[in-house]
């Protein structure tokens, strides 16, 4: 795999895991104001989401 690959590799797996991350932050905000069961059932999981792509393992060919 180029360096060109493995840098976009990086780069989606951070954006992935950035974006979950946030929208794990929106359904916590929605759950103090409005649902709060249903919207940590919902936010837990978008989070643990998150940190897997964020701590996501490199392919073999981009790894140090």
């Amino acid at each position: 795999m180029t360096l060109n690959n493995c840098y976009f590799e990086r780069i989606t797996n951070a954006s992935i895991g950035v974006l979950l991350f946030l929208f794990s932050l929106g359904f916590s905000a929605i759950t103090i104001a409005f649902l709060p069961v249903i919207g940590f059932l919902v936010a837990l999981p978008v989070l643990g989401l998150s940190i897997y792509f964020l701590r996501a393992q490199r392919s073999k060919e981009c790894s140090l």
